[in-house]
């Protein structure tokens, strides 16, 4: 900024990139005194740390050398269950794979420059040669299934501790609870399958804020029908960008009166090669579930902060500010707060359908009358990083005879039992679509929307996915909804 006779010039432009993508770009008003100069000041901060956030919510992250086949220490543990052994593998016989980005060489062994692309969960492939007589997990396969796109090779290698011999699937799971998530409104409502024969509608037991991905075309969020595959407790990305919320090895995370920025300081990462590495620290906040099939990478977890924070750093990606100067919200990720993500953990098992939908939204039973409900939790530190590990259900906690010095925070989540409709709106802009609950977050036209979610019953009438630019869909290819949310099926 230049300073001509007391003002400084008006067009000061603001503007950061990501990925090489400019992300956004503003002027600032005529500043006319040293207060507005130290506020100019504070606003080009604010905005930076906003743009970090929103950088930091990217759901990826690859460790090269830990974890070889993968790159990542979750998809690393997802070995198959009843394979232990390579001799139990056999010559010529059709095989599944086990875990998602699992790497396929191009040699049997170890190095940088031999992956040929990534194979995923229930890709197919039939051995053609165990490369017997050689001390190596690797046998050499013949792709027969896989959507993925591969390197021309003369011959494939992966490792046979990713190979099943039947197909993994949750996709019948016959679970009390399910997930819808409307991307549209950023809602996520959590339903009760009272009548498992489908002969009564749905019981809503929880509605909670989401921060969806950005509206460009790299991180918006993806609609489709999924499962929930695992959850992970204080989760980390694989190349250690986003160091997990806690860590026996890491400093402690910041306080909860200590605001976004600490979050971002070098204090608060682990030390590494005697250097703090990290950009942010607990971006993943306290869970992290993993849905598929077919999921772009794009996890439902927690965020930074402590359960004492509530809602807090959900609501600051929908104000004015943030919006202005930042794109706040995440990289295809579903974010909602550490409470919500505790209380999703304790009561979602693996396999529990998780629906995600861009729909308008309506009550079907009028006005309801809804039960006020707490849960109590306690978090602790037990296995930080590990698969399907630790809840913080208090009651279970304490059965469990959790030491005092492993616990980090107890509190009490208020369950919002009541469904409240997100109305449509199809005339506001980029930015003020952004702000508060507009009900229409990537700007699709009302002529595109399809059918009603009736958020009070959990049933869905009349939907199929916009056709919009602003709309993928993942998932399964050949589900649009399970027959229990269909009430174009049911007829209730």
């Amino acid at each position: 900024m230049k300073s001509q006779n007391g003002l400084f010039t008006r067009n000061v432009h603001l503007a950061c990139s990501f990925s090489n993508k400019w992300y956004f770009a503003c002027d600032l008003t005529p500043l006319t005194n040293a207060r507005e100069t130290y506020m100019s000041k504070r606003l080009l901060s604010l905005g930076l740390i906003l743009l970090t956030l929103m950088s930091a919510q990217s759901c990826g992250g690859r460790n090269e050398q830990s974890f070889p086949h993968t790159g990542s220490k979750v998809l690393e543990a997802g070995i198959s269950t009843t394979l232990e052994r390579k001799d139990q593998i056999i010559h010529g016989k059709t095989y599944y794979i086990s875990t998602n980005g699992l790497r396929i060489r191009t040699s049997a062994e170890i190095n940088n420059t031999n992956i040929a692309g990534n194979l995923n969960q229930n890709d197919e492939v039939i051995v053609t040669d165990l490369i017997q007589g050689v001390d190596t997990v690797f046998v050499q396969v013949k792709v027969l299934k896989t959507k993925a796109v591969l390197e021309p090779a003369e011959a494939y290698y992966v490792s046979f501790k990713y190979l099943m011999e039947e197909k993994f699937s949750y996709r019948d799971f016959t679970g009390k609870f399910f997930v819808i998530q409307n991307i549209a409104t950023e809602r996520l409502r959590v339903y009760e399958r009272e009548c498992m024969d489908n002969s009564c509608a749905h019981k809503m037991v929880l509605e909670a804020q989401l921060a969806v991905g950005e509206d460009t075309e790299e991180t918006r969020t993806w609609v489709g029908s999924y499962r929930l595959t695992h959850w992970v407790k204080f989760y980390q990305d694989g190349a250690g960008h986003y160091p997990s919320w806690y860590n026996d090895n890491y400093p402690m995370p910041p306080a909860p009166d200590k605001g976004v920025t600490a979050w971002f300081k070098k204090k608060y990462m682990p030390e590494v090669d005697g250097k703090h590495k990290g950009s942010m620290r607990g971006a993943f906040g306290w869970y992290t579930g993993m849905i598929a099939p077919n999921q772009n990478a794009q996890w439902t977890h927690g965020t930074i902060g402590w359960g004492e924070n509530k809602t807090s750093y959900i609501e600051r990606t929908k104000k004015f500010l943030a919006n202005l100067v930042a794109d706040p919200r995440s990289h295809g990720c579903s974010r909602t707060d550490n409470e919500t993500i505790a209380y999703l953990r304790e009561l979602l098992p693996p396999g529990t359908p998780f629906l995600k939908i861009y729909a308008l939204e309506a009550l079907k039973n009028g006005e309801q009358q809804t039960e006020a409900k707490q849960w109590s939790y306690v978090l602790t530190k037990e296995d930080s990083q590990k698969v399907n590990g630790f809840t913080s259900d208090r009651d279970q906690v304490l059965k469990k005879g959790v030491k005092e010095d492993r616990i980090l925070e107890q509190g009490t989540y208020n369950v919002d039992t009541h469904p409240d409709v997100v109305e449509f709106d199809e005339d506001a802009g980029r930015i003020a679509r952004k702000l508060g609950s507009k009900g229409n977050i990537y700007g699709v036209k009302k002529e595109d929307m399809k059918g009603t979610f009736y958020i009070d019953t959990g049933l869905i009438e009349g939907y199929s996915h916009p056709v919009h630019k602003s709309i993928t869909v993942g998932g399964y290819q050949d589900e649009l909804l399970p027959d229990f949310v269909n009430n174009d099926v049911l007829g209730l």
